[in-house]
């Protein structure tokens, strides 16, 4: 029975996917979770674990801080630097972000709040508050506050589909006396665990006023504490590459992507479980 209520539930996820385009854009890291685990996937986020889908923090196994630092292209000014929480308990699982975009001239930064939970053993939801602002010099400091929406369902051992949503309700980013739409974005993936130490997961991601993008994304892992990460992006077309380590308490992630016309993305991450 749970078999065909998940199916049922695609062609919406779909629909809802589809219904975010034509919308103007706004900001540069407003709508963006770093990971460095699911950047060197090919940025796929929506059934792997991580913060930008907010259901899918019932994945993280446990309570942990993460640290991840990402810089565009070898300019300092294009970094982004977050610090992420999650904490588990047996009534409502919590967790929290934290992000800055940017330098002194121009800056975006963000502080979340998510709320998720694991309903049964195939559904899990989430709910995520996000209050976003921005500097500019020489102009009107911006504010926002945004609610995002996700969605996990696992419907068989080592398969997830994942669903999350941006901004659906397209909340407005005060300026001065003016009022502008946010972007909104959506992503649906998938994810499989193989038993032979390979995990892949694909998805469509697409962002309001920008053509759809599809993410591709491999996990191998030779050791117990090594994993090897491969994907890529199109719209347009991205590699990226990665790997991460395990060491006691500690793990480590490591990113590389770009083009060659802009240059490279690095990410790196840094979580402590406890």
């Amino acid at each position: 029975m749970h078999t065909v209520r998940n199916a049922t539930l695609l062609p919406l996820l779909l629909c809802l996917l589809l219904a975010f385009a034509g919308q103007r854009a706004y900001g540069g890291d407003l709508l963006r979770f770093i990971s460095a685990r699911n950047a060197a996937m090919g940025h796929c986020s929506a059934a792997m674990p991580g913060y930008a889908n907010p259901a899918a923090a019932v994945l993280m196994q446990g309570r942990l801080i993460a640290f991840d630092y990402e810089n565009r292209y070898c300019i300092k000014a294009l970094s982004t630097y977050s610090l992420s929480g999650y904490f588990p308990n047996r009534y409502l699982d919590a967790g929290f972000h934290i992000s800055r975009y940017g330098m002194t001239a121009y800056n975006e930064n963000r502080l979340s709040a998510n709320v998720y939970k694991r309903l049964n053993e195939y559904i899990s939801l989430g709910i995520r508050v996000n209050y976003s602002f921005v500097q500019m010099a020489e102009a009107d400091n911006i504010h926002a506050v945004t609610a995002d929406a996700g969605l996990l369902l696992q419907p068989a051992d080592g398969f997830r589909i994942g669903a999350f949503f941006l901004n659906p309700i397209r909340s407005g980013i005060v300026k001065g006396d003016k009022t502008e739409k946010l972007p909104q974005a959506a992503a649906l993936g998938l994810a499989y665990e193989f038993p032979f130490s390979f995990t892949a997961s694909c998805e469509v991601y697409k962002q309001s006023d920008c053509k759809p993008q599809c993410r591709f994304g491999l996990e191998y892992k030779p050791l117990e504490e090594l994993s090897i990460r491969a994907g890529f992006s199109s719209a347009p077309f991205v590699p990226t590459a990665g790997i991460g380590l395990k060491l006691g308490h500690f793990d480590i992630d490591l990113a590389v992507s770009g083009q060659a016309s802009l240059g490279l993305i690095s990410t790196c991450g840094l979580a402590f479980r406890f």
